[in-house]
């Protein structure tokens, strides 16, 4: 092929979405303003479409200016952020953050309010719809989601705010965070199936298939058959790079996926005696364990919440306590002061590892709900999600 039918084929398949937007250049130049600015201002980027954040530019603003090139693998999500010294003794402050899809081309970025305006709006407000962008067609579909989900955002942020209030005023009611939690739940779900729903009707796109890598980043959040649908869908990203990605990300996924068979492992009793954990779970039943530790503040305000379980679903539900306190004084001393009525167990210190690792416990309250036939249906660390299970599930 000569390099004249090369080039068409090139631009002709660019147009019809053959080849990715990441393919048409090999680096990114960014040039940016934004009105009222001060001289200094640190410009950072920041690529945080990956598990782990990475810098990748860095420049001082000039007359409200700034200019920076690199490149990236595919099109990528990254956090373009503002810092300037308000305090000598704190250094640098991160005043203002905006997401930003970048690409391998010429990207022109601008702000429709002066800096200090957009610092002060609203914190719940996002602060994207202050931002333009030309030359990434990837961020256009960015801000074609935006469109569609950043009011839902924001009702999140207010309800999150709204709940962390509530928790410190009352200090963690029972009865009143239960309303608070609820409202907290149902603001999260909204915007996950708003999400889906971008996605759904969104395949092709280079936003999609970031926003979908990371719902498979959520540690039993969806079933086997539902991570499988969600990785094919990404199938149809012109990106090869961000399609193997996907598919590395739902590998990953698999490994923590609800549905599957529970993990036995060993657990002592009250008298030191060890059993497998499948010694306990009744077939055709229900069965609730709520990992947890006498040291641990959460764990101790959610007993309440587990003595509600037992006695709701009395009959129905299997309930167990998992101590993974050390010393078995401990355990013992906390069992006396809380008066737990259900049965409680313990992993020893030879016995924490397995659990841990299968169920990905990085922290506690961990609560795990298997089925009558034996799978895993629900693990998190938010009673609000066992709530609505049980609701929907066992009448």
């Amino acid at each position: 092929m000569n390099t004249r039918l090369a080039s068409l084929f090139f631009v002709s398949a660019l147009a019809m979405g053959i080849v990715s937007p990441a393919m048409a250049g090999d680096s990114f130049t960014i040039k940016g303003f934004i009105p009222g600015i001060a001289d200094s201002t640190k410009v950072t980027l920041v690529n945080v479409d990956g598990a782990d954040p990475k810098m990748i530019a860095e420049v001082i603003t000039t007359d409200g200016n700034f200019s920076f090139s690199n490149s990236v693998d595919m099109p990528s999500m990254c956090e373009l952020s503002f810092s300037q010294v308000r305090n000598k003794s704190f250094g640098l402050y991160r005043l203002l953050s905006s997401r930003i899809m970048v690409e391998n081309s010429d990207i022109d970025v601008s702000y429709t309010l002066p800096f200090d305006s957009i610092v002060k709006a609203n914190p719940f407000v996002v602060n994207e719809k202050f931002m333009k962008v030309s030359g990434s067609a990837s961020h256009d579909q960015f801000t074609e989601y935006l469109a569609k989900c950043a009011g839902v955002e924001e009702d999140v942020k207010v309800i999150g705010l709204k709940h962390t209030g509530k928790w410190m005023e009352t200090k963690n009611h029972p009865d009143t965070m239960a309303i608070y939690d609820k409202m907290k739940y149902e603001a999260e779900a909204g915007l996950a199936a708003a999400r889906r729903d971008f996605i759904a009707t969104h395949p092709a796109y280079h936003f999609s298939a970031y926003l979908t890598v990371k719902e498979l980043a959520k540690i039993f959040a969806y079933t086997g058959d539902e991570i499988k649908a969600m990785v094919e869908s990404v199938n149809a990203c012109p990106d090869t790079a961000r399609v193997n990605y996907v598919c590395k990300a739902g590998d990953r996924a698999m490994k923590h996926c609800l549905g599957q068979k529970f993990f036995d492992f060993n657990v002592d009793n009250t008298d030191g005696v060890a059993r497998p954990m499948s010694s306990y779970v009744t077939p055709g039943k229900y069965t609730f364990i709520d990992f947890w530790a006498s040291w641990c503040s959460p764990c101790r305000a959610a007993i309440p919440h587990v003595r509600k379980l037992h006695e709701q679903y009395a009959g129905k539900l299997n309930v167990y306590s998992i101590s993974c306190d050390e010393e078995k004084a401990d355990w013992d001393k906390a069992m006396s002061e809380e008066k737990m009525e259900w049965t409680q167990l313990r992993l020893n210190p030879d016995q924490v590892k397995e659990p841990s690792r299968a169920y990905a416990i990085s922290t506690i309250p961990r609560l795990i709900l298997i089925d009558p036939a034996g799978n895993l249906v629900c693990s998190t660390y938010r009673p609000i999600d066992i709530d609505v299970y049980l609701e929907n599930n066992l009448r």
